[in-house]
């Protein structure tokens, strides 16, 4: 079983650098590509890529020290393999949505 990822967070700043604790890949225990990625500096989100290009939601971390808050709105699979999780942060009515769509020979992150 694989640990959950978390952050790490430089001190000293009001824009902390945010570090992804997961390696960007990895390899699941069913043999998927776990793939991580940074978002904006106020989380992570991670991935798992299988067998025929499926794209499935793993986990999110969000930095709540500073009042961010995340929304998992699509866990991928089926046809559009499309995983999306919406950050937010309530206190300023700030929204960042990181949308991956994967198809065979292209990758999309917004």
């Amino acid at each position: 079983m694989l640990a959950l990822g978390s952050l790490a967070v430089a001190p000293g700043s009001a824009a902390a650098a945010i570090t992804c604790t997961r390696p960007p890949t990895e390899t699941g225990p069913n043999g998927s590509i776990l793939i991580t990625n940074p978002v904006s500096n106020i989380g992570c989100v991670t991935t798992s890529h299988g067998p025929g290009l499926a794209t499935r939601y793993v986990e999110a971390v969000a930095d709540t020290a500073t009042g961010w808050t995340y929304t998992v709105r699509s866990v991928g699979g089926g046809t559009s393999n499309r995983v999306v999780v919406e950050f937010r942060k309530p206190a300023d009515r700030r929204t960042r949505a990181i949308t991956y769509s994967i198809a065979p020979g292209r990758v999309v992150i917004k």
